[in-house]
């Protein structure tokens, strides 16, 4: 099956500003090994950041069930080194500690790497959506007319 990619990565861009407007993603959150990393290395370590956020940070399955969301992997200038732009949700009773604690568990997982975090709401939505998709007149594959081969999920 062919797809525009173009117009996938529009229909999900549409998808995620409407998330974001309806509260169901409030955080945008960079993951940068800054070095020495190919996506498999990073894709093993936002596993385990995400792993030790809902082990350090939610700690009941309540909070850990709602954390969620989607990565996209990006490739810096250098288009040797890729790093990881998410939008997630954070329950509202741990946001600020995701906040304060979030760039320190990042760090230990790619000692390296850089981290950085924001919350979002409607008024920066498109804003931020358009940041994540910078990248988007590069072609995207598309399996089964959804989701896009570079992300990761949250």
């Amino acid at each position: 099956m062919t797809v525009n990619y173009k117009e996938a990565n529009r229909e999900l861009k549409n998808q995620l500003i409407n998330k974001v407007n309806n509260n169901e993603l409030n955080t945008f959150i960079t993951l940068n090994p800054n070095k020495n990393c190919s996506l498999e290395k990073l894709k093993f370590a936002v596993g385990e950041f995400n792993k030790m956020v809902k082990g350090r940070i939610f700690q009941s399955e309540t909070f850990i069930n709602q954390y969620g969301g989607y990565g996209f992997v990006e490739y810096g200038n250098d288009l040797e080194i890729p790093h990881v732009h998410a939008l997630v949700f954070v329950p509202e009773k741990r946001l600020e500690y995701f906040h304060r604690k979030a760039g320190k568990i990042w760090k230990a997982c790619h000692k390296q790497g850089s981290f950085n975090v924001q919350h979002i709401d409607a008024s920066t939505s498109e804003r931020i959506v358009d940041y994540v998709f910078k990248e988007a007149d590069k072609e995207f594959c598309v399996r089964h007319g959804n989701p896009l081969d570079n992300i990761i999920p949250f």
